[in-house]
């Protein structure tokens, strides 16, 4: 059987990918996050006392299984957004919020350890994505593809404003963008983005000290057009996104605008490209990705970064790319070659 790992809300692409499993009889089970935490499923691992190794089994309804019918994992998602602030209350001192706080992460430390234990469990299953390979360590992605040969714009880590001003100064034109995972974060009349955005000397007069925490910056290329390439299992799908004919959508094409969307359209790679590209996957030991590259307007392809978990449902509607119905024969497959294996 297939396990899928992934979370309930917000989450339409394992809705899909679970459709062509079910067209093609393929027997699997989501394990949400949430479910974790909320009652709904009840996961038991023990050690084997013959074998001394971890195994686990997995009741919901009436559903139950142990790990060793399991043949094949997707990795899609971890847990909700709600879990991470399962323990909260409104707080009545600053004490009491640090201590919620500390809780909860706590509280994520712990659900993490069991995807890391149902990670070793299921180590000599096929994998399409792995939670130890889930987060995406830009300064260590960046040094492999430099290593590798592949373009990337002059980048600046610093918590310095004099430092930062010498950077801009060299390069005219920088943004800024999380070293994370980028994103907006709401209050309730406001909100702050940590996507790309522009950084100039206008925007360093704007700060009130000479000092912030540790930022990413980089030399902004001039942009033909964006491209995001899905990369499944030596597979590339290689798509241009036409940003530049839209101000809000410039800097970076996640400035979604609805009523002007960005032309999309599949492109052919440069077969030096493709090949680094395959070298940099093996390397990073990634048999999945969403990966950003910029074509400048000279021509030349600059790599920014990837995201192993990164969406790839709007492209593959709007391009009939069917990456949900590859992802679903790649996990047929590997579940029966597993079982034949076996008998």
């Amino acid at each position: 059987m297939v396990l899928i790992l992934s979370r309930e809300s917000a989450e339409i692409t394992t809705d899909v990918v679970m459709d062509w499993l079910h067209y093609y009889d393929v027997k699997y089970f989501r394990l949400n996050g949430e479910d974790l935490v909320n009652g709904k499923c009840i996961i038991n691992f023990h050690l084997d006392d013959t074998k001394t190794k971890w195994y686990f089994t997995v009741q919901y309804e009436d559903i139950f299984f142990d790990s060793d019918m399991i043949n094949a994992v997707w990795f899609r998602r971890s847990f909700d957004w709600d879990i991470e602030k399962r323990f909260w209350e409104p707080p009545s001192t600053i004490e009491h919020y640090k201590f919620l706080e500390e809780l909860n992460r706590h509280h994520q430390s712990e659900i993490r350890a069991v995807y890391n234990l149902i990670e070793e469990v299921l180590k000599d299953k096929y994998w399409l994505n792995q939670p130890s390979k889930s987060g995406s360590d830009k300064f260590k992605v960046l040094k492999v593809a430099k290593q590798i040969g592949f373009k990337i714009p002059n980048t600046l880590i610093t918590n310095n404003l004099n430092h930062l001003s010498d950077f801009i100064h060299t390069n005219k034109n920088c943004i800024t963008k999380a070293s994370k995972e980028g994103g907006l974060i709401l209050g309730s009349d406001f909100g702050i983005s940590t996507m790309t955005n522009k950084v100039t000397h206008e925007t360093l007069l704007s700060l009130s000290q000479d000092f912030f925490t540790p930022s990413l910056f980089q030399k902004e290329i001039r942009k033909e057009f964006e491209i995001r390439v899905i990369y499944i299992e030596n597979q590339i799908f290689a798509t241009g996104i036409f940003s530049q004919s839209n101000e809000k959508t410039k800097v970076d094409y996640r400035h979604y605008d609805d009523e002007k969307p960005n032309r999309l359209q599949l492109i052919s790679l440069p077969e030096n490209l493709v090949q680094k590209i395959i070298l940099l996957m093996e390397r990073l030991q990634l048999n999945f990705g969403s990966i950003d590259i910029i074509k400048d307007i000279n021509g030349h392809y600059y790599f920014l970064e990837i995201n192993p978990v990164g969406q790839f449902l709007g492209i593959s509607d709007v391009l009939g790319l069917k990456i949900e119905k590859i992802i679903a024969q790649i996990l047929k497959e590997n579940d029966e070659i597993k079982r034949i294996q076996e008998v």
